[in-house]
């Protein structure tokens, strides 16, 4: 009875072991399991920059990390943790931070014109209104603005400037971002005060940066010529000087047809011309070459200058250039080139310039100044002198041509 008691209390002993062991076994695997989490969380953050609460890459977190790596704001919650992912990220901000901003301006500039042009429509049809209203006859629109008989009081008494309140900008800014930011609260658990500071902050970068280019454009369009102006002697701030510009061109236009009409007569209204008669009957006068006997006892005739070039006319102006063309003359020489003097006429004290040794028939001169009158010499040169000269007078100025 004895052993059989003492085996009992062996028996319920190791039991009792087994069990403690059992237990101690779980408890430490549930601290190592908790070691491990902690040392990898830790390991996670520090070196990856990971949270316990980051999220996931999915499509949708993707798309947001791109999109703000573009308009080069960067949230700074979603970030790449390889080194292939933050190269990508480099060379994608590269080639796509350009080429948003050039999609961000020609937006920006859409809208801008958009905004202009129901601007206007709208200040047309109230002056309409207005006009009904009081009686006063509709003007004919192919009617010319400034008539001949006019002076510059009488055009500037009907002559309104348009402008764009640059208040109402701002103000369409503002609303937008209130309405915005009540939106991003209706979605998210924020107060309105921290969606309106997201709003506002995001307004400035992301797609608000379209909206805020198409504003400064607005702005800019009417306020940063004046200041450029500001250092040419504030001449656009006098509405005269706009008003005689204007006049300017039309006297322009109507001396370019002048021109035009006395070249179709080769008639050409030199300043000198009893000069000019003087030097061409000198010319007559001089002794011409007589022709050469070879070695070989054949005649051969003189060998004379070229004729000069025919057909000569400006193709096109410009503010600041001139492009001639010309029919090359009769001459078996291939090495006919030609030469250009010009300089500006009615101006005794003006330099004459020249272009030697033009191989072509057309030629372009790029340094001229801007609304002057030119005179133009075209004469073919070859081994043998020069031949007569060709003149052509040019208004220089936009789309004005004239032809001899």
């Amino acid at each position: 009875m004895h052993c059989g008691d003492a085996d009992k209390c062996n028996r319920a002993h190791l039991s009792t072991v087994e069990e403690l062991i059992e237990s101690v076994k779980s408890q430490t695997t549930e601290d190592f399991h908790d070691y491990v989490d902690t040392v990898f969380f830790a390991h996670r953050a520090v070196r990856h920059g990971y949270d316990e609460d980051s999220p996931t890459w999915d499509f949708a977190n993707s798309v947001f990390f791109t999109t703000t790596m573009l308009t080069s704001i960067g949230y700074g919650y979603v970030a790449p943790s390889t080194f292939g992912g933050r190269l990508f990220g480099v060379i994608y901000c590269l080639i796509g931070i350009p080429l948003t901003l050039v999609t961000v301006a020609n937006v920006a500039k859409f809208l801008s014109e958009s905004i202009f042009f129901l601007h206007y429509e709208i200040w047309n049809k109230c002056l309409e209104w207005k006009a009904r209203r009081k009686g006063v006859v509709e003007v004919d629109p192919a009617q010319p603005m400034f008539g001949d008989d006019e002076n510059e009081e009488e055009i500037l008494d009907r002559v309104k400037l348009v402008r764009f309140p640059p208040l109402t900008v701002f103000m369409f800014v503002f609303v937008y971002g209130c309405l915005a930011a009540a939106v991003v609260r209706y979605w998210e658990t924020w107060t309105y005060v921290e969606s309106l500071y997201f709003i506002f902050i995001s307004i400035l970068t992301v797609v608000g940066v379209i909206l805020t280019t198409m504003c400064m454009d607005v702005v800019g369009r009417m306020y940063l010529k004046e200041i450029h102006y500001l250092g040419r002697k504030l001449k656009s701030n006098n509405p005269f000087y706009l008003l005689r510009e204007a006049k300017a061109r039309r006297r322009r236009a109507a001396m370019a047809s002048l021109l035009a009409q006395l070249a179709k007569g080769m008639i050409f209204a030199h300043k000198d011309y009893n000069e000019l008669a003087r030097k061409k009957s000198k010319r007559k006068k001089e002794k011409r070459r007589g022709s050469h006997v070879l070695p070989n006892e054949k005649f051969m005739f003189a060998r004379l200058p070229p004729d000069p070039p025919s057909d000569c006319q400006v193709v096109s102006t410009s503010a600041y250039s001139v492009r001639l063309a010309w029919a090359p003359p009769f001459s078996p020489d291939p090495d006919l080139t030609y030469n250009i003097r010009y300089r500006l006429k009615h101006n005794e004290d003006a330099k004459n310039r020249e272009l030697r040794g033009i191989k072509g028939n057309t030629v372009e001169i790029m340094s001229v100044d801007s609304c002057s009158l030119y005179e133009f010499r075209i004469t073919a040169h070859n081994k043998f002198g020069e031949s007569k000269a060709v003149y052509l007078v040019q208004y220089t100025g936009k789309g004005l041509a004239t032809k001899a």
